[in-house]
């Protein structure tokens, strides 16, 4: 399946099954940083999100804003908003 972006950090969100917003533009900042940014816009929106750190790390943020886990598998496919 074709990748989102070639373009790291970027974030996913989850507008519904397999449609998706991008988020670009979140270099020059921290792993940390990223991470609290994702939580705050998973909460805001409503939305599952993934902070995709590199082409196999991704971390994964639910709506809840504290439930997150690592993953070697990114978001690939679907529709780009």
């Amino acid at each position: 399946m074709q990748k989102h972006s070639n373009t790291f950090p970027y974030l996913v969100i989850r507008a519904f099954s397999a449609c998706y917003a991008i988020r670009h533009n979140l270099k020059g900042k921290t792993k940390t940083d990223l991470i609290a940014e994702a939580k705050i816009i998973a909460k805001q929106y409503n939305r599952g999100v993934c902070l995709v750190l590199g082409s196999k790390q991704g971390v994964y943020i639910e709506p809840d804003g504290k439930t997150d886990y690592e993953s070697d598998d990114i978001p690939t496919g679907g529709f780009v908003l």
